[in-house]
């Protein structure tokens, strides 16, 4: 079995299944479903618009012929992240989850194999995406293999979503420490976090919609979390000199 292969299993992505399993979370009237369709569509589109950004991103590495400064835990997380609401979609048949994440994850793919021929920090960027890669199987075969329960793997694993979703807001705030002794949000981007914003307040509509408390609970501490990073903006507005991407960690 090839490693394409094992992961789209792991996934759940098995070929003839997908059609039979997707379906909304909704009861109700017509109407209904067509305003939760809507609001699932406007929150796909908005998390596609912030995967999109790392285009410009590897525009810059590819441009400059080197990945300099930049990190490749971004691309990691999102991956990660990505593939592990990829896997809670189909699990509960969300098709907007599954979508928007299954995108997701083939951009961040993308993103990663690029950094991966511009760096020359190959040892350290391996060593990271190892780690990621066992951070992301270790969940997938448990609630694949080990947990037969549905209802106890929907819990367990909407849980670990939780916990990548709320990191994921709360990234930016990684440079609260000098924002403050600085008095400026030079180093934080002010589109990712208004775009963030936007979207958490989106998936937790959505998520009241159809009832689904792992997708209302991230993105509700989300929304506070991008809240609070766009006061920093109003309290220590940017200078005019280009803020830095990411730093290396």
């Amino acid at each position: 079995m090839t490693i394409f292969a094992f992961l789209t299993q792991t996934l759940g992505l098995e070929s003839g299944v997908i059609n039979e399993r997707f379906s909304y979370k909704v009861d109700g009237i017509e109407s209904g479903m067509d305003f939760t369709k809507f609001v699932g569509f406007m929150a796909s589109s908005s998390s596609i618009g912030v995967y999109l950004v790392g285009i410009e991103i590897c525009y810059r590495i590819i441009k400059k012929g080197s990945t300099g400064d930049i990190s490749s835990f971004p691309f990691i997380a999102y991956f990660i992240a990505c593939c592990l609401w990829l896997r809670y979609g189909v699990l509960e048949n969300i098709f907007a989850v599954t979508i928007v994440n299954g995108f997701g994850a083939v951009t961040q793919f993308t993103y990663i194999c690029i950094f991966y021929m511009y760096t020359k920090r190959r040892n350290h960027f391996l060593r990271m995406l190892f780690f990621g890669c066992c951070l992301l199987l270790l969940p997938l075969v448990y609630v694949k293999y080990f947990q037969l329960d549905h209802k106890k793997a929907q819990n367990h694993f909407g849980m670990i979503c939780v916990g990548m979703t709320i990191i994921g807001y709360a990234a930016p705030l990684a440079s609260l420490t000098d924002v403050i002794k600085t008095k400026s949000t030079d180093c934080m981007s002010f589109p990712l976090v208004f775009v963030n914003f936007v979207v958490a307040i989106e998936w937790f509509l959505y998520g009241l919609l159809i009832k689904d408390f792992y997708l209302q609970l991230p993105n509700f501490l989300g929304f506070v979390l991008a809240l609070m990073q766009l006061g920093l903006f109003i309290r220590y507005p940017g200078k005019k000199t280009p803020p830095p991407i990411v730093h290396t960690l």
